[in-house]
């Protein structure tokens, strides 16, 4: 077996409540690369905030993002290690 967290669940629920049909989640503008190693985090300046390297970014969407960039959060909730 596995775990659904709440909020995954919850989303699928309104998801299905407002269209009928669950439309998936959204894909972020950017690939990524997880900082798992303490160097990989010092590198990049991220020591004790965890988050992932942005390592391509969509040329279509304009993020702001730039290859090298580093996310710690989206949308209130902290990424990566």
């Amino acid at each position: 077996g596995f775990i659904i967290p709440a909020k995954v669940a919850l989303h699928f629920l309104e998801d299905f409540r407002l269209h009928g049909a669950f439309t998936h989640f959204g894909h972020p503008p950017f690939q990524w690369q997880c900082l798992e190693t303490q160097d990989m985090r010092s590198y990049f300046r991220a020591e004790g905030q965890g988050g992932v390297r942005v390592s391509a970014v969509d040329p279509n969407v304009a993020s702001g993002l730039q290859a090298d960039d580093v996310v710690v959060e989206l949308f209130g909730e902290r990424v990566g290690h």
